[in-house]
């Protein structure tokens, strides 16, 4: 599931904050101090759009945490924004997963996604 929430706890801390979240949406809802899957997005559009000017055709490494790899995916693959059942299609992240996309005419293409059988 894409939820990072325990909405058990907030309805019991914050209950004002579990109405936010259920008015505004898991993708739209940003926590006090925190990002939406939203603005996560846009990052991600902002620093790929970056790396491809200075990338130069050459190999990237990215590390990041679980729901940044998805919402990459996201954003990669141009998933209709708001679209959480598309992109919780592919939750749990595997800690140390490794997910790798190759560049074609301009446009990258997924080779794996989330693959931890180097772990085994």
């Amino acid at each position: 599931m894409l939820s990072p929430y325990n909405e058990a706890a907030i309805a019991q801390r914050h209950p004002e904050e579990l109405a936010r979240l259920r008015a505004e949406g898991e993708y739209g809802y940003r926590p006090p101090g925190g990002e939406s899957f939203g603005d996560v997005a846009g990052r991600l559009r902002a620093f790929l759009e970056a790396l491809r000017g200075q990338s130069d055709g050459r190999r990237v490494l990215i590390v990041a945490h679980d729901a940044v790899v998805l919402i990459l995916r996201h954003v990669i693959a141009e998933t209709p924004d708001a679209d959480l059942p598309a992109i919780d299609a592919y939750a749990p992240i595997g800690n140390a997963s490794v997910s790798t996309w190759h560049a074609v005419d301009g446009r990258l293409e997924l080779l794996s996604f989330n693959d931890t059988t180097h772990l085994r």
